[in-house]
């Protein structure tokens, strides 16, 4: 049986879920990830990444397109330039867990905003790379196994 707050409600209005046990309001409910660009994936997990395993995935997006959203939640942080990576994106999905994107080209999302799985939050050129990393419970996770037909 899947665990529900006694709080969550839904509103019809917008179709979303209020909650008291994540630190937003407003985090669509989903289980499941999808993939957020078409591309090959040029570095895997373990991959050397500086001296250290990668601790994520770069895809090398094989055409300018929209960077989808990997899950539901809310914007939690966007950088135009974050320690070397680029324009990044944090997105709390209220599971204890976030999602970081970084190499984009746009960022069409603000701080705050509520997403969907598969709504575009900025946009990639051919041949760059765009790298994501799942963070869940402080703990890095392999977005390969996560993320249905990444390997």
């Amino acid at each position: 049986p899947k665990e529900t707050n006694s709080l969550d409600k839904v509103n019809p209005a917008k179709g979303k879920h209020f909650s008291d046990n994540v630190p937003y309001m407003l985090i669509p409910k989903g289980d499941g990830y999808q993939k957020s660009i078409k591309g090959i994936v040029s570095k895997n997990f373990q991959d050397n990444h500086f001296g250290r395993p990668l601790l994520g995935l770069e895809i090398k997006s094989n055409a300018k397109q929209n960077v989808k959203a990997i899950h539901n939640g809310v914007v939690a942080f966007i950088a135009e330039s974050f320690a070397g990576y680029g324009r990044c994106i944090a997105v709390a999905t209220g599971r204890n867990e976030i999602f970081f994107m970084y190499g984009l080209n746009s960022i069409t999302v603000k701080n705050g905003d509520v997403i969907n799985i598969g709504d575009s939050i900025g946009t990639i050129n051919a041949g760059e790379t765009l790298g994501l990393k799942i963070l869940n419970k402080g703990i890095f996770q392999d977005p390969g196994k996560l993320i249905p037909g990444m390997q």
